[in-house]
């Protein structure tokens, strides 16, 4: 009899021990964008955002530098789905180091859903988040 309290004991705490730590993770978010300018593909990048946390992304070309901040975080469920905040910072680096933002939108979307984003004419950014844990 004690033994099988002990076993079911030792069951309990591995089921908690194996919740607590899924707990644990960091709630993250895969963005795929594409990014063009003035109607040239610039960049197809790839980046995990820690939730609430600043992700950079800079790509260099020839004849210029640019980079994409974004700070994503998770919102309210629309339409019975888990939807994403993500604020954008996209610019360019002059040859002095000094960042020239260009514009910073910012867009509501459903998880796993690709969003454009068309705020400035010659600039187009479009973005699929998907989530991860890390």
């Amino acid at each position: 009899m004690r033994g099988g309290i002990k076993k079911i004991a030792v069951a309990v705490l591995f089921t908690l021990g194996g919740s607590l730590n899924s707990f644990a993770r960091e709630k993250a978010f895969e963005l795929k964008m594409e990014l063009t300018i003035n109607g040239k593909h610039i960049s197809s990048p790839r980046i995990i955002a820690k939730e609430g946390e600043t992700a950079m992304f800079m790509q260099e070309d020839q004849t210029q530098k640019t980079f994409i901040e974004v700070v994503a975080t998770e919102d309210k469920i629309v339409r019975g789905k888990h939807s994403v905040l993500m604020k954008f910072v996209v610019g360019s680096i002059d040859p002095d180091g000094q960042k020239k933002v260009i514009y910073k939108p910012q867009v509501l979307t459903l998880v796993d859903h690709k969003t454009d984003l068309s705020v400035v004419e010659d600039i187009g950014l479009s973005v699929t988040a998907s989530r991860v844990s890390l």
